[in-house]
C-alpha cells in the first residue's frame, strides 16, 4: 500500500524579536509521516516568507536532509499570494 498526504500547510506569525520554529514544525512533519509511512513529496515542498521578514536573511528550510525551495509566489485553495504582500498579481 502507498499513502500520500496531499495539502498540507505549516504557517507562523514571528514577532519583531522573534525566532522561527518553522524548522522544528518541519522535523515532526517528517518524523509524523515517516511513523506513519507515508510520503511528502519534496519536489512540491516550498516555502514562502511574506512581509518585511521577506527582505531579511533566512535560515534554509529541510526535510528530510534536503533543502526546501524559497518561492516569491505561490497559489493556496485558488489565491495567489506574493512575498511582497502589496503585489495584487
Amino acid at each position: 500500500m502507498h499513502k500520500f498526504v496531499d495539502n498540507i500547510t505549516l504557517s507562523e506569525v514571528i514577532g519583531k524579536h522573534d525566532a522561527s520554529i518553522m524548522q522544528s514544525a518541519i522535523d515532526e512533519l517528517g518524523a509524523w509521516s515517516e511513523n506513519n509511512n507515508m510520503n511528502v513529496n519534496i519536489k512540491k515542498t516550498k516555502e514562502i516568507v511574506l512581509g518585511p521578514a521577506a527582505k531579511l536573511p533566512q535560515q534554509t528550510l529541510v526535510l528530510n536532509n534536503k533543502p526546501i525551495d524559497r518561492v516569491h509566489s505561490f497559489k493556496l485553495l485558488g489565491v495567489c499570494c506574493y512575498k511582497r504582500l502589496t503585489d495584487l498579481g
